[in-house]
């Protein structure tokens, strides 16, 4: 008896989870819906100074969804910090409820400073609010789904330009620092870092590998300053004696 007891436990913890996994799954995919673009550019002035944002609600449920523009500042350990900037950046409309299967375009327009001497980075969040189904059978519990799209608006003709101000190096983990002297953003992940040793042996770090060995904000704003530490790659058994870096596009 005891030991049919012990069996009927087990089958009831493992049904609950079972449930919970599945309800969790249904919320899920019942909120499902999808952001474009989710990186662009735009221009201070013109009608480049604006674009059109979609969202396709491709879940089995109307989602409501609010907007909030932000301005982000990246600390020098790569966490960012978000700042309202209703007054730079036009968002219409502002909330939306898309029915299942329909999408509803967004016009994101900025109208701060026409005459901008360097890039500013924000995000247009779209976050996914809780709505009354009028089902009394609905507990109105729901997983928010949110997207954080990255929009930048550079002056015309802005580059970024990156430049080593600092290098420690060692044989596990190096430490570079760098500084964008440009007037335009720079994304890392688009440029190409050289590790050399003494015998001469290059190593290239770039895509997949540039992530996995260089820790940090892949996203540099002008006039900023971020120290990046670089695990030492595998194939260079000294000590590296120097560090490069080149834009890839």
């Amino acid at each position: 008896m005891a030991m049919n007891k012990t069996n009927h436990i087990k089958i009831g913890t493992v049904q609950s989870v079972l449930i919970i996994l599945t309800l969790m799954l249904s919320i899920s995919y019942s909120h499902a819906y999808q952001v474009q673009p989710l990186v662009a550019e735009m221009l201070a002035t013109g009608p480049k100074s604006q674009l059109s944002m979609r969202v396709n609600n491709t879940g089995k449920d109307p989602v409501s969804i609010e907007i909030l523009p932000t301005i982000i500042s990246v600390m020098n350990d790569g966490a960012e910090k978000r700042t309202p900037a209703e007054s730079d950046i036009l968002v219409l409309p502002v909330t939306a409820v898309i029915s299942p299967g329909k999408s509803q375009s967004f016009v994101v327009k900025y109208i701060g400073e026409p005459d901008l001497d360097h890039s500013k980075t924000y995000r247009i969040s779209f976050i996914q609010t809780n709505i009354d189904l009028g089902d009394e059978n609905e507990t109105g519990i729901g997983l928010g789904v949110n997207f954080h799209p990255l929009i930048s608006v550079i002056p015309k003709g802005a580059k970024p330009h990156l430049k080593i101000i600092d290098q420690k190096l060692s044989p596990e983990n190096s430490s570079v620092t760098i500084k964008n002297t440009g007037n335009r953003y720079a994304r890392l992940s688009k440029t190409e870092w050289v590790v050399s040793d003494k015998s001469g042996k290059r190593y290239t770090l770039a895509g997949d590998s540039l992530k996995e060995h260089v820790s940090g904000s892949f996203l540099m704003e002008p006039g900023t300053t971020h120290t990046y530490i670089i695990t030492t790659p595998k194939n260079i058994n000294t000590t590296p004696v120097s560090i490069s870096i080149s834009p890839t596009e």
